[in-house]
């Protein structure tokens, strides 16, 4: 089976094309992955560490508004969240690259800004994730900076959303984990931006038992 698989935080869309199959495997305890027809979890398995690169791409009319070098060290440093947790690499930063946001199958794992979101306005960011059976075969990341705002370091500032608390969430789903709606999971489907009031309620860094639970499933 190849699917196709968008996740965002607020809308999940679900895509397929169905191919010829041999005989089924057993079905396989969901832990909070994705999991195909078959009821199998769907991940990278032995396929570590998958390197994701970053676009610098910017357009001509936000060059002088909007620097992704800002949020280079909180994507690595979200990255290596799950990489301690499990024991070992599996999600790595290959560098930077000028290659535009792309939306297609194209081989890449790439983390990319969107200007012209062509998704919810309430979608902070989405991962799009394509596999055969029942492995991931890419992953592309997309981040919204048309409708939000975003800090990169410790310090929140005010309506702006934690780059490193959203991408542990994306990386999350990009290794095949799915919404979790529990309080203290970083998959839960929604992130609050800093408020004046309670700056510290953006930060959602630490992976909950329910999440190192699930990842070691299957890694």
């Amino acid at each position: 089976m190849r699917r196709r698989l968008s996740i965002g935080l607020g809308i999940i869309a679900f895509a397929a094309v169905l191919q010829a199959c041999g005989v089924k495997p057993a079905p396989q305890e969901s832990c909070n992955f994705v999991q195909n027809s078959e009821q199998q979890r769907v991940s990278w398995g032995a396929q570590v560490p998958v390197v994701f690169l970053i676009s610098s791409y910017v357009p001509p009319e936000y060059r002088n508004s909007f620097d992704p070098s800002e949020y280079y060290e909180a994507i690595r440093i979200a990255a290596n969240v799950w990489n301690e947790a499990i024991g070992r690499e599996v999600l790595r930063i290959g560098g930077v690259t000028d290659q535009l946001p792309n939306h297609g199958r194209d081989q890449v794992n790439l983390i990319s800004f969107d200007f012209d979101w062509n998704g919810s306005r309430i979608e902070q960011a989405r991962t799009t994730i394509n596999w055969v059976g029942s492995r991931i075969y890419e992953a592309d990341i997309h981040i919204n900076v048309r409708d939000f705002k975003f800090f990169g370091g410790d310090n929140p500032r005010e309506n702006e959303i934690d780059m490193v608390s959203l991408m542990i969430h994306e990386f999350g789903h990009a290794l095949g984990l799915k919404h979790i709606e529990e309080t203290q999971s970083v998959m839960q489907p929604t992130l609050a931006s800093a408020s004046r009031y309670l700056p510290q309620n953006a930060f959602r860094r630490e992976l909950g038992e329910v999440d190192l639970r699930s990842i070691r499933c299957e890694y």
